[in-house]
């Protein structure tokens, strides 16, 4: 039905349009303050996680894994920045589990189980990168000073070494 088909088809994108801004809403203020404290970042980050789960429940989150992967390493960032170590390698490492799983498993011919999904197949998604999530997850996160603090741990040296076994380019 046509009319059902829009209705979920707006509702998709309302929701993934609301991921994409609410992970992109710390700006910096005229003023030169950021707009959000770190705390409120989390808090944020965390609400863009359960919209994601609207759309994806039972983990049939297909792509869009990835959006998870990236508010995991987003929140990580801000643990970093809070020299909060252990918190902050507790979210990259969920970043680099789901990144190395995707990079080895994900079937773009899969179909969508999810309610607001159902029946819709999984994309080739369009990127105009080269690496595959793996390997630019690894050059993020080795890039990036708000990892500056948890770059000499021991752990973080074991999630990119996790990430080295399967970074490379896209198929």
């Amino acid at each position: 039905d046509r009319q059902y088909e829009a209705k979920r088809y707006l509702i998709v994108t309302l929701i993934s349009m609301a991921v994409t801004e609410l992970s992109k809403l710390n700006t910096k203020l005229d003023n030169g303050d950021w707009a959000l404290s770190d705390d409120e970042q989390i808090i944020i980050y965390q609400k863009a996680l359960s919209l994601i789960d609207v759309l994806c429940e039972d983990n049939d989150y297909g792509e869009d894994i990835l959006n998870v992967s990236e508010l995991y390493r987003n929140i990580a960032a801000v643990f970093s920045r809070k020299n909060d170590i252990a918190k902050s390698l507790e979210y990259l490492k969920k970043a680099v589990t789901i990144n190395v799983s995707f990079d080895n498993s994900y079937k773009p011919t899969q179909v969508h189980t999810s309610l607001l999904l159902r029946n819709d197949i999984y994309d080739d998604f369009f990127c105009t990168d080269t690496n595959n999530a793996s390997l630019s997850l690894l050059i993020d996160i080795n890039s990036n000073e708000d990892f500056n603090a948890v770059k000499k741990e021991a752990g973080f040296a074991d999630l990119c070494n996790e990430l080295k076994k399967v970074a490379g380019n896209r198929n």
